[in-house]
């Protein structure tokens, strides 16, 4: 019985260091030199546990250039034939 009220799926998703650097196309390196440099938003756990909150690593991501977000409108799409067998575009 959960007795605190949240639901574990409301709960943030946590990602590694290694995830963020996957996500973020950068190398682990460069992730732990910009949280030493206090640049990017993350959760420490004791002195060597790092975690990141999923949407403010994307937002972060998407804010410093390292995410970008392409808008696709209706006219692009509208075009695209797809596949029945796959339900892909095809070319």
């Amino acid at each position: 019985m959960n007795t605190v009220g949240v639901k574990p799926q409301d709960l943030p998703h946590l990602l590694t260091v290694r995830d963020a650097a996957r996500i973020l196309k950068m190398s682990e390196n460069a992730i732990y030199l910009r949280l030493h440099r206090g640049e990017m938003p993350c959760l420490r756990f004791g002195r060597r546990t790092i975690r990141f909150v999923y949407d403010e690593l994307v937002n972060w991501g998407i804010e410093h250039g390292k995410i970008r977000r392409r808008k696709c409108s209706t006219s692009e799409t509208a075009g695209m034939a797809t596949s029945p067998r796959t339900g892909r575009a095809s070319s």
